[in-house]
């Protein structure tokens, strides 16, 4: 007598509908473009008049290493988010995609930091490692002017 394992049944049951229901996507994606585009525009506008909610969860976020780990906390309370959109250190708007990172130096205490734009994050980085920047661009000028040799 065959004895009826219902776990397996369903692990089978639910891999078998799954690849058949991601080709009935898929089929259905390519047969209605039209439709997916005025999706993902509902979508995208939708993101944006929400665009409040998303600025929080970015402000009250924040990405740091530890021992070579990245670990991330969540709901902090860092610094002001400048209201100008300008960068704290050369009080330019970012040129990438119009961003200003929170770059902090005090793991115990978030509020000390800085809305930076990326161009200042990477210098500011680069210092913090004990970069001679000087040195890294006077050669770096060499190279530009007469090639590499």
């Amino acid at each position: 007598m065959k004895i009826f394992d219902k776990k397996k049944w369903g692990k089978e049951y639910y891999k078998k509908g799954k690849e058949k229901m991601d080709k009935y996507r898929k089929e259905w994606s390519e047969r209605n473009p039209e439709k997916i585009k005025s999706y993902k525009k509902k979508s995208r506008q939708k993101r944006l008049e929400n665009g409040k909610e998303l600025a929080y969860t970015r402000r009250a976020r924040l990405g740091t290493y530890k021992n070579g780990k990245r670990i991330l906390f969540y709901g902090i309370q860092k610094r002001d988010f400048p209201k100008d959109n300008l960068c704290e250190l050369c009080q330019e708007k970012p040129i990438r995609k119009s961003k200003l990172a929170y770059h902090h130096w005090d793991d115990d205490d978030f509020k000390k930091g800085l809305w930076i734009c990326w161009e200042c994050h990477m210098i500011v980085t680069v210092k913090e490692r004990n970069k001679d920047i000087d040195k890294i661009f006077v050669k770096y000028l060499k190279i530009k002017q007469y090639g590499k040799s």
